[in-house]
């Protein structure tokens, strides 16, 4: 062994006398045929200095392996020289072999020693530029146990979060994927924080909006000092998800996401959000949309929003507002006959209803028929004038009112109505004893539908005014068949006194 440790001498000499070409392989001829460990540490430490000095680093990374997996310790023989070739592995960007020294260096020393907690350092730092992350985790989590309040411990902290997530390359696909492991295998960790993180960023960038929401526990989790914007990441995914609702007419999942994360889209979204909230019952949200765009410069979308604010006071029963309103907008749309707003006018007469203003239902009415004509759809609103009518003893308004819904049903051959206007205004031209129009309006009777009861009221009365026109064998058919259509109504009861007599 003495042989071989005067290789290593002869090789030094040679070295130092410029006959380097020599050195080298009395350097290799130790290493190779000695059997003593220390003898051959310091061949390859030899050999590796050599190989540094002249900027031949993978041949110096050769030696300087031997070095750590046969006598780590070795290093600490020329403490200098060792950390100066490891700085230069590593200035050389030849990351494992300047950590794996440093490792061997500090598995040497007491945590007392100066040059500890740097060295600790700059092996978890220079391993965080190789692939191998596990071992960098593992030198940075080592670091951070030992050196809990070290002075590298933002350092520290920052390169482990970013281990794992510092690079742009991968698909969509492999990224999640990525995401996926970390947070699985790093649940109690902050490298599984920062994959939620990461991962709810990575879903939000591609649109996928509702995965971000699904996700959304998890990312609330997360420190908010350290991540200080996953409410914005959520709040951003929801109004992705709110618009693809809108788009697709899902106003109920609208109106959750916006009661849920108090959301006011932009007002080009108005038209959609206004609509679901309308539909939906929710007419404060409705009335907010309509209210902010009253003042637009634009007429038609000034008509179009006062038009939606009238639909809105209407449903929650603000009578009064509408009437203002809703006369604004008619100023805005009485020259245009095909306006698309035309339904104010209708609106205006129910609210007078409403309010019990009756003297301004005619006046409404009035309008309504010079914009709509005969329409099925204000039948009602004649029925009400026919109570107004009824109720003031206006035969003149039963008359004209009932008359109409009387050719409204007759062309449309539906009888909702019925018998209702019949018997009222069979009444009222009985009262004027127009006794050929109380007939005519009560026999009209005969092909429309009714129940028993009614039937049997409809006979009665066509019995009584067949009497009247002193027309007796009509009028007891009449009764007969008031009696038959519901033998205990009281009409039928009528109509058999009236045969008495």
């Amino acid at each position: 062994e003495y042989t071989k440790l005067g290789f290593v001498y002869i090789g030094e000499m040679l070295e130092s006398s410029g006959g380097a070409t020599k050195a080298i392989s009395y350097y290799k001829r130790a290493l190779n045929e000695t059997a003593e460990m220390h003898t051959a540490a310091m061949a390859a430490y030899r050999l590796a200095k050599y190989y540094v000095m002249n900027d031949k680093k993978e041949e110096a990374s050769k030696y300087i392996m031997k070095i750590v997996n046969a006598k780590p310790e070795y290093f600490m023989e020329d403490l200098s020289t060792s950390m100066n070739m490891m700085y230069r592995f590593g200035d050389d960007e030849e990351y494992e072999t300047a950590a794996a020294i440093a490792k061997s260096i500090t598995d040497a020393m007491s945590k007392d020693d100066d040059e500890h907690e740097n060295l600790m350092k700059e092996r978890a730092m220079w391993l965080t530029h190789t692939e191998d992350k596990q071992k960098a985790l593992e030198a940075l989590n080592d670091y951070i146990k030992q050196y809990q309040y070290g002075t590298y411990e933002e350092m520290i902290e920052v390169a482990k979060d970013g281990l794992f997530f510092d690079t742009n390359d991968g698909n969509f696909t492999q990224k999640l994927q990525e995401y996926n492991s970390l947070i699985e295998d790093y649940k109690n960790d902050t490298i599984g924080d920062r994959a939620i993180y990461e991962k709810g960023k990575l879903l939000l960038e591609n649109a996928m909006y509702a995965e971000v929401l699904d996700f959304k526990e998890s990312v609330l989790s997360l420190d908010e000092d350290i991540y200080p914007d996953i409410n914005s990441i959520l709040k951003n995914a929801a109004i992705g998800v709110m618009k693809i609702a809108l788009k697709d007419k899902k106003c109920q999942e609208v109106l959750d996401i916006s009661k849920n994360y108090n959301i006011t889209l932009s007002n080009e979204w108005d038209d959609g959000v206004y609509e679901c909230s309308f539909v939906g019952a929710n007419f404060e949200l409705a009335k907010t949309i309509a209210q902010r765009n009253l003042s637009s410069k634009d007429i038609e979308l000034r008509k179009k929003w006062l038009f939606r604010y009238i639909k809105v006071d209407f449903e929650t029963g603000n009578y009064e507002n509408i009437i203002d309103a809703s006369k604004e907008l008619i100023t805005l749309i009485e020259e245009d006959k095909n306006s698309s707003y035309k339904e104010v006018y209708r609106i205006l007469f129910d609210a007078y209803q409403r309010l019990g203003n009756m003297d301004k239902l005619l006046d409404a009415i009035l309008k309504i028929q010079k914009v709509f004509g005969q329409d099925y759809k204000d039948i009602e609103r004649y029925i009400e004038l026919m109570s107004l009518g009824n109720k003031n003893k206006d035969d003149n308004l039963v008359i004209k009112y009932g008359e109409e819904v009387m050719k409204i049903q007759n062309d449309s051959s539906s009888y909702a109505q019925s018998p209702y206007v019949e018997f009222t205004l069979y009444q009222t031209y009985l009262n004027l004893e127009e006794l050929e129009k109380a007939l005519n309006i009560i026999k009209s009777l005969d092909t429309v539908e009714l129940s028993n009861r009614d039937r049997s009221r409809q006979k009665y009365l066509l019995g009584t005014i067949y009497s009247k026109l002193w027309r007796e064998l009509d009028a007891d058919k009449a009764y007969d068949a008031s009696i038959k259509a519901d033998p205990t109504s009281a009409w039928a009861k009528l109509a058999t006194s009236a045969k008495e007599i």
